[in-house]
């Protein structure tokens, strides 16, 4: 589903799917996303989301990438069982990102 000029993500299913990449579009919104209970893997990336805090109901999220995104306020990420995120610059200087490297979080930067 990336690069594709996606406005909205409604409906998306089945809630058994692993992997989404929706890196790329005009998205702003990930709410409906709560409902992939079994999602390990989103790809976020340059998507003018206003938030990430539903991500925080995907228990089984792994990995995700959150850079070059609109969205304020990460503090929220530090609570999930995240093996790897990839973010921004300006993410990275948080210091929510520097409490998951202490947990032995993967930490990748995007190249802007």
């Amino acid at each position: 589903m990336s690069f594709n000029r996606i406005y909205t993500i409604e409906g998306i299913g089945p809630d058994t799917l692993q992997v989404l990449d929706i890196t790329d579009n005009a998205i702003t919104s990930i709410a409906p996303l709560r409902a992939l209970k079994g999602l390990s893997e989103l790809y976020t990336a340059d998507n003018p989301l206003t938030t990430l805090k539903p991500m925080r109901y995907l228990r089984t999220l792994q990995y995700a990438d959150i850079s070059n995104t609109t969205a304020k306020g990460i503090s929220w990420i530090r609570k999930t069982p995240f093996e790897g995120l990839t973010v921004d610059a300006e993410q990275f200087k948080t210091s929510t990102v520097y409490r998951l490297m202490a947990r032995g979080v993967m930490i990748a930067l995007a190249d802007s």
